[in-house]
């Protein structure tokens, strides 16, 4: 899911971003992007992250049945559902949010973000383990990380809304969430598990780096490569030309104070 919601960010981000600067255009960050022209279309970003979290949800009960009746993957599975629910609420609001735009008060769609976040965050951060499983209280204080920085982005980001590096430092880092998770599940669930030591502890946090590094160099790569389309008018999802047209839109960037002309002119005569 977080990797859907990094991929679909970046991509959207950018596309958004050219479109700005070739309209002259202030930007305005947002975490719902269309997929299209169509206005129809623009709640289709929230379906699909409904659909994957009731999926992941199923899945998640439905292995717990196969599972031996133990009190920790009990509750593991729990929190993983608790986390994945309050993502659901948000989704939720976000399509309440576009189809009912006059009811729903500026910023709730913020609101119910961070508070999914914040669960994540809590319930990661708050986890009890023993001596014995330090391994993964590496690996998941680094998730802790990860959702903090999110929430304090997000929080800048909504306060300052015409910046664009607050919504692209969110998307990054909910980028690196999503390809860290998919490793750790690797690390836990793969045939060949990791023995808990110290050497093994410090690998985690380098592991870490390494995917910081490698999602940074990724998050380039799309934004280059969705600049490149829209040069040649390539991207289906941005409806203008950014390079065969000199037009400037000047009533975009020029704010004229016609009272203080007039009195300009008053002064003169």
């Amino acid at each position: 899911m977080f990797l859907f919601y990094g991929i679909w960010w970046i991509l959207q981000l950018s596309r958004v971003y050219y479109h700005t600067r070739w309209k002259h255009i202030d930007f305005r960050s947002s975490l719902i992007y269309p997929c299209s022209k169509q206005g129809c279309k623009q709640s289709v970003q929230s379906w699909i992250q409904l659909i994957l979290i009731l999926i992941a949800i199923s899945v998640i009960v439905t292995g717990t049945r196969h599972l031996d009746s133990q009190g920790k993957t009990n509750m593991q599975m729990m929190r993983t559902c608790i986390i994945l629910s309050a993502f659901g609420v948000s989704c939720l609001v976000n399509i309440t949010a576009q189809f009912f735009a006059n009811s729903v008060p500026p910023g709730l769609d913020y609101c119910f973000f961070l508070f999914a976040f914040v669960v994540e965050g809590i319930l990661f951060g708050h986890y009890v383990f023993n001596e014995t499983e330090s391994l993964s209280s590496a690996a998941e204080n680094l998730v802790t990380y990860c959702a903090v920085i999110t929430v304090i982005v997000t929080v800048l980001e909504l306060h300052y809304q015409s910046h664009v590096i607050f919504p692209f430092l969110r998307a990054y880092v909910t980028f690196i969430q999503g390809t860290w998770l998919c490793h750790m599940a690797h690390i836990f669930c793969s045939p060949s598990h990791w023995e808990t030591n110290t050497d093994n502890v410090e690998v985690v946090s380098i592991y870490f780096v390494v995917h910081s590094m490698t999602d940074f160099i990724a998050v380039c790569v799309i934004w280059l490569i969705v600049y490149r389309l829209a040069l040649h008018d390539r991207c289906g999802c941005l409806p203008v030309n950014l390079d065969k047209s000199n037009e400037v839109f000047l009533e975009n960037r020029v704010h004229f104070d016609y009272h203080i002309l007039d009195r300009l002119g008053s002064d003169a005569d």
